[in-house]
C-alpha cells in the first residue's frame, strides 16, 4: 500500500512564499516611504500658511512684521510635527516691511530630495528647495 501523504507544507512551497512576500514589500516599501514623505510635507506647508497669517495679524496691530519667530509660534522653532526646522528672515534689508518663512526638512524627513524646504512671503509667494516641482511640494 502506498504511503500516507501528510497535510503541511514543503520546505520548497514556503520558500516560495517567503520569496513572492519579500518581492511585494520590495514593491510596495519604497510607495509607501514616499506617501509618508508627502504627508509630512504638509507639516510644513500648514504651519508656513498659519505663520503666514498670524504675521499678517501682527501687521494690523503694529504697523510692521515681527522680527522675532517666538512671537508667532509662541517659541516653538519646528513644525507641530517636528518634521521642519523653521526660521525667519527680512530678506534684502526691507526691514520690518516683509519678511520669508521658511521650513528646512529635518530628521527623518531630510531625505525628501523633492522638497528640502519650503518658504513663504508677506505676498504669498510660495517657493521651495529640492529637485521636485511646485505640484510635488506645494
Amino acid at each position: 500500500m502506498g504511503a500516507k501523504k501528510s497535510g503541511g507544507f514543503t520546505l520548497i512551497e514556503a520558500m516560495i512564499v517567503v520569496a513572492v512576500i519579500a518581492i511585494i514589500a520590495a514593491i510596495a516599501l519604497p510607495s509607501y516611504q514616499d506617501s509618508v514623505r508627502k504627508s509630512r510635507r504638509a507639516d510644513a506647508t500648514a504651519e508656513l500658511e498659519r505663520l503666514a497669517a498670524r504675521q499678517e495679524r501682527w501687521f494690523t496691530e503694529n504697523n510692521s512684521y515681527t522680527n522675532v519667530l517666538a512671537n508667532l509660534t509662541g517659541g516653538a522653532t519646528t513644525t507641530p510635527e517636528g518634521h521642519y526646522n523653521l526660521t525667519m528672515t527680512h530678506p534684502g534689508g526691507c526691514g520690518t516691511s516683509c519678511f520669508l518663512i521658511t521650513a528646512t526638512a529635518a530628521g527623518g524627513q531630510s531625505s525628501d530630495t523633492k522638497c528640502t524646504s519650503f518658504s513663504l512671503n508677506e505676498i504669498g509667494a510660495r517657493t521651495f528647495g529640492g529637485s521636485g516641482t511646485s505640484r510635488d511640494c506645494w
